[in-house]
């Protein structure tokens, strides 16, 4: 699911980057896109296998995402532009 958003995603940057929303990447990189959601997919698959005692509290559950979300948005979006 996430390789084929990042198909979408690439193709749509290199025919239509006009068209595309402030929030959704104007030049792609694969580089980027696997560096941002591998870990968030490392880190659901981790939780999942750990037993609901050992689980990290839900403050740092968020904190880990809006990291995330952030190192997506400076990488992937024309905030750096």
């Amino acid at each position: 699911m996430n390789l084929l958003a990042g198909a979408l995603l690439d193709w749509m940057s290199r025919t239509v980057p006009a068209a595309m929303p402030g929030w959704l990447p104007f030049d792609f990189s694969w580089f980027a896109w696997l560096a941002t959601w591998l870990p968030v997919w490392w880190y659901l698959r981790g939780l999942a296998l750990l037993p609901a005692a050992e689980r990290p509290s839900p403050w740092r559950r968020a904190a880990f995402f809006l990291g995330m979300a952030a190192i997506y948005a400076v990488l992937q979006t024309r905030y750096l532009y």
